[in-house]
């Protein structure tokens, strides 16, 4: 088990993804991520379908090794005991359209008062100011107006490529994560908490810079995959799979042409990757290698000589892709509704000085006594809260209604 953030108390009172995330990451380091959820659903992901054993997947993989303390926000009494536990937290993750936690009296202002080392982390889909301020977002949102993903038309109506999976929720958590980090290391040297600005947009507009500088400075966007020409293609192998041959570099390529016994393709070697997009000859001589050895040929092959080769795995076939199984990027977990193994993602990153573990996706307030105990609550005003319910106490959850 990962100690690297052991003693560090997160509140995550952020729901959906975003937020999800950051606490996630955090929470795998060893961190005390506590999910502030407000009943009776919680966060909404938990019956977001598809489901596995009855729990939304958005939910279950990106929720585990947290607790989940279940408190009514909006009730003056849950706003009191949620502002009793911020004095005592290291740091905040909210998420949420901006104005809402001040709305609701728990805004940053508000905590920094009581506890002026805390790390508030505001997470949203566009900021904190600016003309799309106001605006609610969700996975394809910012990644839209960002201008990180196209549009296709299908049956007449505007729609995303079926390949594209939200990339803004995903990076604006990681980005959230890597702050916090940088932020507790900076409280270390000089005590001093921080406020973070953490927008899913930015987090796009980032993550899909190379297009955004190339027009902002020439005028035209960065190149596609289409640009690149055929050495640095999705060709079929011998049986019929798909193969990336990726070697720009004039060098690799001589060298792949050598191994081939091809010494009249060396001609076509250039470090200039754009510069033989437009070669019928090559792209035809392509083909042809492509097809003379199998897919696991040209992985042995790739081995063997160093050069850049990849296979195409289709997303159905990634569960028993023995690669995935090596690196453990499958991994058992009990399931939060019935106890049984199921099957979630692994760990990114492998730690030589201990292994990444995994408890369960926590259910609606599954842990809210021993949450509040810890942080010194006695247990007659426990009783009292959860006899009023402010406070949910052992994984009751109602279904999100689907209602119009």
């Amino acid at each position: 088990m990962l100690n690297h953030l052991a003693g560090v108390r997160v509140l995550e009172i952020g729901r959906m993804l975003p937020s999800g995330i950051a606490g996630y990451e955090l929470a795998k380091l060893g961190a005390d991520v506590i999910k502030v959820e407000f009943p009776p659903h919680g966060d909404y992901l938990r019956n977001n379908p598809p489901f596995i054993d009855d729990r939304g997947d958005m939910f279950l993989d990106p929720n585990r090794n947290k607790r989940s303390l279940g408190v009514d926000g909006a009730s003056e009494e849950g706003r009191k005991l949620y502002l009793e536990l911020a004095a005592k937290a290291d740091v905040i993750i909210a998420a949420a359209k901006p104005g809402t936690y001040e709305r609701l009296g728990i805004g940053y202002e508000t905590i920094k008062a009581d506890n002026p080392g805390i790390i508030f982390c505001e997470m949203s889909g566009f900021g904190q100011n600016g003309p799309y301020r106001d605006l609610a977002a969700h996975g394809y949102s910012a990644d839209l107006a960002a201008g990180v993903v196209g549009l296709e038309e299908r049956d007449g109506i505007q729609t995303f490529p079926d390949s594209h999976i939200p990339i803004s929720p995903r990076v604006a958590g990681l980005n959230a994560a890597i702050a916090i980090l940088g932020s507790l290391f900076r409280k270390q040297a000089t005590g001093e908490g921080e406020y973070l600005d953490v927008a899913q947009f930015d987090s796009a507009v980032v993550f899909g810079y190379r297009d955004l500088i190339q027009y902002a400075n020439n005028g035209r966007r960065g190149p596609t995959f289409a640009d690149y020409g055929p050495r640095f293609q999705v060709h079929a192998a011998k049986d019929g799979k798909q193969v990336l041959f990726a070697i720009p570099e004039a060098r690799l390529w001589k060298r792949f042409c050598r191994a081939l016994d091809r010494p009249d393709l060396e001609a076509f070697a250039t470090d200039a990757v754009l510069e033989y997009t437009e070669s019928a000859e090559l792209q035809a001589e392509m083909k042809k290698v492509a097809a003379t050895k199998t897919l696991s040929e040209w992985v042995a092959f790739a081995v063997e000589t160093g050069v850049a080769i990849a296979p195409h795995v289709p997303v159905e076939d990634l569960p028993t892709n023995e690669h995935l199984i090596a690196r453990k990027m499958l991994v058992p977990v009990a399931s939060p509704n019935s106890g049984k193994e199921i099957l979630l993602s692994g760990s990114a990153v492998k730690y030589r000085s201990a292994e990444v573990d995994f408890t369960p996706a926590p259910e609606l307030g599954g842990e809210s006594v021993e949450v509040l105990r810890e942080f010194g609550i006695d247990d007659d005003r426990i009783s009292a809260l959860t006899e009023s319910g402010v406070v949910v106490q052992g994984g009751a959850q109602a279904p999100v209604s689907t209602g119009s």
